[in-house]
Formats: structure tokens, C-alpha cells, sequence
């Protein structure tokens, strides 16, 4: 297992070993030894499936940190730190997930996650360290200039009312 951090604190992408032989590959998605030290303990996962041209967030949690993994597909994948005392405040980071290349992206609380499908369907795995909680769940506007993500979109993106409703970056309450 490769971990590689970014340079936004506390954000890491993950390559674990991959087994290939002529039948298909196989990989542990989460182990609890290796993963622990860098991770929060995990009491949720979610399986999320989007079609082409959906575009998802930007959400995040005061609370829960993810272990983000794509089952199926592929996926530009956007990690906002929205977290106030952090030195890459309002900045992002971003890579382009594949099922084929099984990479997974790990990030705390307080920043904010987005994604936008570029195969015809993407399934992705999530693995949360809170339960899910609605009034936790919040939004910041996908498109907001203050943010300035360059989104590979090649159509107009599908959203939904929650993320057509985001707050723009600079009315969001910091914690």
C-alpha cells in the first residue's frame, strides 16, 4: 500500500496493493491495521451510484471524515479544506478517479467534497466516521469563483436541489 499525502493537511490518497492475474484483480478496499494510524475509526459506509454529467457537492461535515473509493467507473474528484486555522484554507485539490486504477482518497472533517462523473455510470464507496446526520450535512456551491475549481465538464452538469441551493464559500459558518 502507497500512501502519498497532499498538500492540504490531513488529505491523502491511498494505492493499495493491487493482485491481478488473468481472471481480474482483487485489493482490501479498508484494512483496520494499515489504515488506522492514518484514519478515524469508521462506523458508516455508503455506496453511491451516478450516471454521466452528475456532478456532486460540494459537500462536507463538521464532524465525519471519509475514505472515498470508486467501485466502478470514473470520477473527478474535488477535496475543498474548508477548515479556518488550516493553512490551505478555500483551497482544493483534485484527481481523476478510475475503478481500473484503484486509487482511494482520505479526508477529515471540515472539508468539503465534490465529484463529477465522467464514465456513463460511477459506482463509489464511502466509509464515514460518524453516522449520517442531517443536520450535518452541508453544502458549499460547486461553482463558486471565490474557489475557482476548473471542473472537466463536458456538458452541462446534472445536479441536485441541494446542490444548486450551496452557500457560496464566503457565508458558510466556520467551526
Amino acid at each position: 500500500m502507497n500512501i502519498t499525502k497532499t498538500f492540504i493537511d490531513g488529505v491523502f490518497v491511498i494505492e493499495p496493493d493491487v493482485y491481478k492475474d488473468k481472471r481480474g484483480f482483487l485489493f482490501e478496499s479498508f484494512r483496520e491495521n494499515k489504515y488506522g494510524e492514518l484514519c478515524e475509526k469508521f462506523v458508516l459506509d455508503i455506496v453511491s451510484c451516478a450516471h454521466k454529467n452528475v456532478l456532486k457537492g460540494l459537500h462536507y461535515s463538521r464532524h465525519s471524515a471519509q475514505l472515498i473509493n470508486i467501485v466502478h467507473g470514473i470520477i473527478y474528484d474535488v477535496v475543498v479544506d474548508l477548515r479556518k486555522e488550516s493553512k490551505t484554507f478555500k483551497q482544493y485539490f483534485c484527481i481523476q478517479l478510475d475503478a481500473s486504477n484503484p486509487k482511494q482518497v482520505y479526508m477529515p472533517s471540515r472539508c468539503a467534497h465534490g465529484l463529477y462523473v465522467l464514465s456513463d455510470n460511477a459506482v463509489l464507496a464511502y466509509k464515514c466516521s460518524r453516522y449520517y446526520d442531517t443536520s450535518d450535512d452541508l453544502s458549499v456551491m460547486w461553482n463558486d469563483p471565490e474557489l475557482g475549481i476548473k471542473w472537466p465538464l463536458t456538458s452541462e452538469p446534472i445536479l441536485s436541489d441541494k446542490d444548486r441551493r450551496g452557500k457560496r464559500v464566503s457565508n458558510v459558518e466556520f467551526c
